[in-house]
């Protein structure tokens, strides 16, 4: 009989482990933003978001009036007719509405609500959205 053939006699447990936390959170030190700290990094800011998995990246103004606007994409502003079209509810450069709440960034792309956690890291800024089985596909970078 080979070792891989043998039965297991026991089984280790990380005593830490937290099914909604991703490995790379949790060996990196990442740490999820809290209202007050997300109303500090995102409210009155520019921040560019990077999708890790398209590649596109989008300039996203948060007002302080809890309105945000894309303001451009992939470095180019929107053509009309073409993506905040899609967001914002076919209404070319209109601002749609935000949310802080329960420690998630809320709003809706094309009339389907869209939530991020946002995590900190070395002074870096990651998001996982709510229904993508909390993979953390977003960069977010203030624009200074």
């Amino acid at each position: 009989m080979t070792a891989s053939e043998r039965p297991q006699k026991k089984v280790w447990v990380d005593p830490d482990f937290d099914p909604a936390q991703h490995a790379w959170l949790k060996t990196e030190g990442a740490k999820a933003l809290t209202n007050e700290q997300l109303q500090t990094y995102v409210v009155g800011k520019i921040l560019k978001v990077l999708d890790t998995v398209t590649g596109q990246t989008f300039e996203i103004i948060y007002g302080s009036d809890g309105q945000h606007l894309v303001a451009s994409v992939d470095g180019k502003p929107p053509a009309q007719g073409e993506y905040l079209n899609m967001l914002h509810d076919r209404q070319f450069g209109v601002p749609a509405k935000y949310e802080i709440k329960d420690g998630h960034l809320m709003t809706t792309l094309g009339g389907t609500p869209f939530e991020v956690t946002v995590f900190e890291q070395n002074g870096k800024y990651r998001a996982a959205r709510s229904n993508e089985f909390r993979y953390v596909n977003y960069e977010f970078e203030e624009v200074k």
